[in-house]
């Protein structure tokens, strides 16, 4: 579609609709009016706090930035921000964000308690995984989801089944059915949050005889409706199900490289990047993938089911899906 504005060590695009695109880097946010052919800055980061890390955009108006320094929403397309007070802000940690209009929405992360004795060794060194452990605070990490119905003026706790980590990404695809990511467990709901239950993973593809804790991540979600739905692992596994997550199947062949990041046009055809950096398309629900190209691109995003986005070093392109393959 048209040469990126600025050269940055990452590049992630928030498709509004097929004109309106923004475009952030670490050091600020770019948007484009015309799908990427001319941009127009609208924030720039100025010292190090201001780092971004992570942007999020409901619509044209509102978005929400993770910096250095914390997290900012903005209603005014990016140019101003003001902190965003929520209950992970003072006792723990925010990870993710995901608004369904503009009254209800999600954020996603942990809080933190203090561990208990079974959770600490002798001379209270915490006998747990470091990820689990915020050593400034020496408490653990609990995952944790919030929801809001007014905007974020108030927020309600909600149960999750899981222990110990932290929800490292959450979607819906609407007010009822959800998925959360942890650290390496996989959570959904059918009722808006109500109540979460841990998705029971096959691992068809690990051995029996294996002994040591299975250590994959998973890191991305793909929904294409209120029954389809795929979980891609850091490893290279992927998880689909048909029936809204009553059950999952483990995809073969185990030894496949599937994508990191998929977005699924129909049953059958999905889009997807890889941790190679290649472009990967299915035409069988992601049991095969097929390298397309030679091109390398830094990230994907989506909107519909008409096209996907990808980043190059120096360009944004789009690319229409056919969803009849």
């Amino acid at each position: 579609m048209g040469k990126l504005p600025v050269t940055d060590a990452w590049y992630s695009a928030q498709i509004v609709n097929e004109n309106d695109v923004f475009l952030a880097t670490p050091k600020g946010l770019w948007r484009s009016f015309n799908g990427g052919r001319t941009w127009e800055e609208v924030y720039e980061s100025r010292e190090y706090g201001g780092t971004i890390t992570k942007t999020y955009f409901l619509n044209s108006s509102i978005g929400w930035m993770e910096t250095h320094s914390g997290w900012f929403k903005s209603e005014d397309g990016g140019h101003t921000w003001e902190s965003f007070g929520n209950p992970l802000s003072s006792s723990g940690r925010l990870r993710d964000i995901k608004f369904i209009n503009r009254e209800t929405g999600w954020i996603a992360g942990a809080t933190l308690r203090a561990p208990s004795e079974k959770e600490l060794g002798p001379g209270g060194v915490p006998n747990i995984p470091r990820y689990l452990y915020d050593d400034v605070t020496r408490r653990v990490f609990v995952p944790t989801v919030y929801r809001t119905d007014d905007g974020g003026k108030t927020w309600r706790a909600q149960t999750l089944p899981s222990g110990l980590g932290s929800i490292e990404r959450i979607s819906f695809i609407d007010l009822n059915y959800g998925i959360a990511l942890g650290n390496h467990e996989v959570m959904l709901t059918r009722d808006g949050g109500i109540r979460w239950t841990g998705v029971k993973d096959p691992r068809t593809c690990r051995s029996k005889d294996e002994e040591e804790p299975y250590e994959g991540r998973p890191v991305s979600v793909s929904m294409l409706d209120s029954s389809f739905a795929w979980i891609a692992f850091d490893d290279g596994r992927m998880l689909r199900t048909t029936n809204g997550g009553l059950t999952w199947i483990e995809l073969q062949p185990c030894q496949q490289n599937r994508p990191l990041v998929a977005h699924f046009s129909s049953q059958d055809h999905g889009i997807g990047l890889a941790n190679d950096r290649f472009l990967y398309e299915t035409i069988d629900g992601g049991k095969q993938w097929i390298k397309i190209g030679t091109d390398k691109y830094g990230s994907l995003a989506f909107k519909d089911r008409e096209y996907v986005w990808l980043v190059s070093e120096t360009a944004l392109f789009r690319m229409d899906l056919d969803t009849t393959t």
